[in-house]
């Protein structure tokens, strides 16, 4: 019984917390747009090949960058060698997604674009959302600290980060 008592605040403040973002009213964003590859584009555009082709998405990402993006966030695993050849686009900024293991509690990320350095204006941010105890992702956190200590930002925070010229 004094077990269950324990984790009724965090079991309450969640249920109050979901309550409160559902109340809240939709709100249309202004300046995301968000660029999906559909089954139907992964077996017409990409011919249902795993990794995608490099090529193929370096094009994608340019006639993102044509459509006047200010900021491109990739949230596609990039780490075969293959995408070293990738041709970003040079006038927009780039974050690409790298997952993650996990240390004692210092983050290793792994590689965007085969390994390759980045573009000046690139850069990388983790792809990682850390779940609460009922397994729901009801925040996130703006950065993870590597093996070094160094700050390494969650994608959302470095993508809005590099919206606000940060």
């Amino acid at each position: 019984m004094i077990l269950q008592m324990r984790s009724l605040p965090e079991k309450l403040s969640s249920s109050i917390l979901d309550a409160a973002l559902i109340a809240q009213p939709h709100v249309a964003p202004s300046n995301v747009r968000l660029v999906t590859i559909t089954d139907h584009d992964y077996e017409a555009i990409f011919n249902a090949t795993s990794p995608l082709a490099a090529q193929k998405l370096g094009g994608l990402l340019e006639a993102i960058s044509r459509g006047g993006a200010k900021v491109i966030a990739v949230d596609l695993d990039t780490s075969h060698p293959q995408f070293k050849a990738l041709e970003a686009p040079s006038r927009t900024r780039v974050i690409w997604a790298v997952d993650a293991e996990e240390t004692n509690g210092r983050m290793h990320p792994g590689n965007a674009l085969g390994g390759r350095p980045m573009l000046p204006g690139s850069k990388i941010a983790l792809a990682v959302v850390p779940n609460d105890r009922q397994g729901l992702v009801r925040a996130y956190r703006r950065e993870f600290r590597n093996a070094d200590g160094a700050a390494i930002p969650s994608l959302p925070y470095a993508a809005a980060n590099a919206f606000t010229g940060k």
